[in-house]
């Protein structure tokens, strides 16, 4: 049997995603398509718009066989912890043959060699962005000059977009696992992945986001994406309040233990707290050259989830365990589901009983619980132990 993985988000889901699935199933004709899709939380250090059951029903009426959880503390992470966390699980399932993921350059030898440069040229690229950083450099400029440095020709130019260094850190993931998985590159098509405007043809998640948070599901959405079944359920102003409340509860000593926070930035967390800001605002007034935008957005949701350094560490380097919880599947794919079950080195997780005691399961079953508070009408705890599979 042969399985190819796709790792999404699916925020929301949308026609350049169903492109995605419908070219990868043209490519792989006789191969299942199992989506690894982030939970609640996504790796922009946001809520989701909708919940995750709704986002995997919408994946499977529209082409996936099943949906698995990509656990929070790999989902939230950067592109290399997000990217390596997906292709750990995939690998461990042992039946995946393929990864498709989709790039602006759909160059998968091009890609493959940008991986490698980067994977045997590792240390000296973090003392070069250091260097840069020094002198005052963004962390984007420094590691963009950096790889400059050591990259030949235009390889540098590769990674100067979301989709190509999502990419690239899948390819040597897969590298360094050494996994068997084949991939597997879709040329990514219409709007840029943060561009803000809709276009004519396919449209940006972050435009369709806009979009619905401005407008709701207005008539010109039905061009841009499938019909869904929901409506965002994401009370951003909720959200803010939670992080509000917890930073203010926090001194700065438990904030510098919290993942992703270097430099004295827990002073700057505190002071900006006390501020009557939203947490874009609050992101905004705490940003400084070394610290992008989206890690201090996700730094603010690990303080509410209270993720510290040495819980990152144990999720990146195994002591957690890994295990794989389905999210729903199509009924006619049920011996894909037994296949899985039956090869598989990690837990696959397909009811309640299924749960054991495991960190960083737990953070998705408390970051479901606090997602269920970020809605105008606030909805009850512990849906991980009362949803259902979704079975269409």
């Amino acid at each position: 049997m042969k399985i190819t993985a796709i790792i999404s988000e699916y925020n929301p889901f949308h026609n350049g995603h169903a492109y995605h699935i419908r070219k990868t199933r043209e490519a792989e004709p006789d191969s299942s398509i199992v989506c690894i899709m982030s939970g609640q939380f996504v790796q922009r250090g946001e809520p989701a718009i909708a919940d995750k059951w709704s986002r995997t029903r919408t994946a499977l009426c529209n082409g996936a066989d099943a949906v698995f959880e990509l656990p929070f503390l790999f989902a939230t992470q950067s592109a290399e912890g997000f990217a390596t966390g997906a292709v750990r699980i995939a690998d461990a399932l042992r039946c995946v043959t393929h990864l498709s993921f989709g790039a602006e350059t759909a160059d998968i030898d091009a890609l493959s060699a940008c991986a490698d440069l980067l994977t045997q040229k590792q240390a000296q690229l973090d003392s070069l962005i250091k260097s840069e950083m020094d002198k005052g450099l963004s962390y984007p400029s420094a590691r963009a000059n950096a790889i400059q440095s050591v990259a030949p020709g235009q390889m540098h130019k590769l990674i100067d977009s979301p989709n190509n260094i999502l990419a690239v850190e899948y390819l040597k993931a897969l590298k360094k696992t050494g996994s068997t998985i084949m991939p597997m590159c879709v040329g990514r098509k219409g709007g840029g992945y943060n561009d803000p405007l809709l276009p004519d043809g396919f449209a940006s998640a972050t435009a369709l986001r806009s979009e619905i948070t401005q407008n709701g599901y207005s008539a010109q959405l039905a061009k841009y994406m499938p019909d869904m079944d929901f409506a965002p359920l994401t009370d951003m102003d909720a959200y803010t309040r939670l992080v509000l409340c917890r930073l203010r509860q926090m001194d700065t000593d438990a904030i510098s233990k919290i993942a992703e926070v270097t430099e004295g930035l827990e002073h700057r967390i505190k002071k900006a707290a006390n501020l009557p800001l939203d947490v874009d605002s609050l992101a905004m007034q705490i940003k400084s050259k070394r610290y992008t935008y989206t890690r201090l957005k996700r730094i603010l949701l690990y303080c509410l989830l209270d993720v510290k350094k040495e819980t990152l560490r144990r999720a990146n380097d195994g002591t957690y365990g890994l295990y794989a919880r389905l999210l729903g599947f199509r009924k006619e794919s049920e011996p894909l589901i037994s296949c899985i079950t039956q090869k598989s080195t990690i837990p696959v997780l397909t009811k309640k009983t299924d749960f054991f005691e495991n960190a960083m399961l737990r953070y998705d079953i408390e970051s479901s619980d606090v997602y269920a508070l970020l809605n105008t009408k606030i909805l009850p705890g512990g849906q991980d132990f009362t949803q259902k599979l979704i079975v269409i």
